[in-house]
This record gives C-alpha cells, sequence and structure tokens, in this order.
C-alpha cells in the first residue's frame, strides 16, 4: 500500500513542528539566529549564511502580492502567486475568495489554510479595509491588475532560424 501525503509529511522529524503548527493554523518559518533572517521553505540549515543556528518562528500572516498569474486550465480557474510576508520570505501559494480581476500587485493579503490531500497548505485571501482597497478590480487603478498574466509580443520571436 502506497504511503499518503500526510503520512509522507509527518515522516521528516525536522518538519513535525511546521505540520503540527499548519494543523492549528499558524505558519511557521525558519529563522537564523546567526544572520538574523527568516527564510521558507523550511530547512535545517540558513540558505543565506549556511548556518545551523535556526530556530522556528510564527509568521504574522501578514503579506503583499508579488506576482501572480491564473491557471485557466483548472476546473474552476484558480490564482497562483508569489506572496512576500511581513517578514521577509516570499512563498509559491494560492489566492483565494478572490476573482483574478480583482487581484493586484502590492495587495496586501492575509493567512488562511486549505485541506488538500488531508493536509493543510497556507493560502491567502484579500485583506479587508485599507490593506484590500490596494485593486480595485476595474483594471484602471494603477496599470498593474492582471499586468502578471498579459504578455503582448511586438513581432516574432526568431527561433533559431537565420535571416
Amino acid at each position: 500500500m502506497a504511503e499518503t501525503n500526510k503520512d509522507t509529511a509527518v515522516a521528516d522529524v525536522a518538519m513535525a513542528p511546521y505540520w503540527d503548527a499548519a494543523n492549528e493554523g499558524r505558519l511557521l518559518l525558519k529563522h537564523c539566529r546567526s544572520c538574523e533572517r527568516s527564510y521558507y521553505y523550511p530547512r535545517p540549515l540558513c540558505p543565506f549564511c549556511l548556518g545551523e543556528d535556526t530556530e522556528w518562528r510564527e509568521a504574522s500572516g501578514a503579506g503583499t502580492v508579488y506576482s501572480w498569474s491564473v491557471e485557466r486550465r483548472g476546473k474552476p480557474p484558480y490564482i497562483i502567486a508569489f506572496v512576500t510576508l511581513a517578514e521577509g520570505p516570499t512563498i509559491m501559494t494560492n489566492l483565494v475568495d478572490c476573482e483574478p480581476e480583482a487581484v493586484a500587485i502590492g495587495q496586501d493579503v492575509r493567512l488562511a489554510f486549505e485541506t488538500r490531500d488531508e493536509q493543510p497548505v497556507p493560502v491567502f485571501r484579500p485583506a479587508r479595509g485599507r490593506a484590500a482597497a490596494a485593486g480595485t478590480g476595474d483594471g484602471a487603478d494603477d496599470g498593474q491588475a492582471g499586468a502578471a498574466t498579459r504578455c503582448v509580443c511586438s513581432k516574432p520571436v526568431n527561433r533559431g532560424k537565420r535571416s
């Protein structure tokens, strides 16, 4: 019998605090005591200074959309995003509870969790109040709404053929 994703995820003892916190609706980041930088995804050595003196720290849950795209082949379509956390790291995630037209680069978002394959995964939804006003969804706010999903080439690309 094949292992489930849940069994595989908790099989790594070093990651147990991460998954325990995720089950409680909290996101943990690794923080290096040597260089004082937080990072994601969690791993034993700091990717900045290779220090081994790391600890778990809870993320505030606040983030900003760095970039995003819509996967339209999915049914229903879904939003893939890079979100920069208030603590510094940028993570790949999904944006939920919003229409693609309402997403904008620089938009404030808040952490949530969804269960997928019996495992909680971090996702983000638009922040409420002042932060949510970052993108109006009408495409005319700052010219960036949807910019990550549009590409217009002015001339054909030469794919190795000499002209």
